[in-house]
């Protein structure tokens, strides 16, 4: 991927001046992986709508690196700031946007949803009840 590194200042900022001028309604998002183990994105340059929340953004990235469901999707800003899904591309990038005109957008997948080996820590549910009602029960 080639984004700071490969091309200078002065080409980035006339390469989001040209797109922002081509299209005036949306915004220009550089996105892509954060640590070696994060699952890579087909593409990096995003124009998004000026209203378009994260969350949405979200659902377009994980469609494009085919993550396993199993995983929860992170997104932080370049100086290692959670994006909070709720929020939307025009207000974080009003904030954030890189002199160069980009908004910088890193992401890590992350298994958030219990345990990868689909254990419940010794504990199963009687019929019809769940792990979590099973865990509050005996806290």
């Amino acid at each position: 991927m080639c984004t700071r590194k490969c091309a200078s200042f002065d080409d980035r900022l006339s390469e989001s001046r040209a797109m922002r001028a081509k299209y005036p309604d949306r915004i220009p998002i550089i996105i892509h992986a954060k640590g070696k183990h994060a699952p890579s994105i087909d593409k990096h340059k995003f124009m998004t709508p000026r209203d378009l929340s994260f969350s949405q953004l979200f659902y377009v990235v994980r469609k494009r690196i085919q993550m396993d469901p199993s995983k929860a999707l992170f997104f932080f800003l370049e100086n290692n700031t959670l994006v909070v899904a709720s929020s939307v591309v025009e207000h974080v990038y009003t904030r954030y946007a890189d002199d160069d005109g980009f908004l910088y957008v890193t992401y890590r997948a992350e298994s958030a949803f219990g345990c990868a080996s689909g254990r419940t820590n010794g504990l199963e549910p009687e019929a019809g009840g769940s792990v979590a009602e099973l865990q509050s029960e005996t806290a």
